[in-house]
């Protein structure tokens, strides 16, 4: 993961970063039957919100082409 950061745009890393976390708590819930309050379900949410506007936000400001 050290190497995608300094290779790759942090912004599309970072993502698969905070989805990881969310995966993470799916899987708990599903297999291990886990419980959460509504802290962590409103902490979820934001995280998958922040993640939402972060792709929509890279699509509108990328450039067409990039020179090299």
């Amino acid at each position: 993961m050290t190497k995608s950061l300094q290779i790759a745009n942090i912004a599309e890393v970072s993502i698969l970063i905070y989805t990881g976390v969310i995966y993470a708590i799916v899987a708990g819930y599903l297999i291990f039957n886990e419980s959460y309050g509504w802290l962590s379900i409103l902490g979820i949410l934001l995280v998958i919100a922040g993640v939402i506007m972060n792709i929509i936000y890279d699509k509108k400001n990328k450039p067409l082409k990039e020179s090299e």
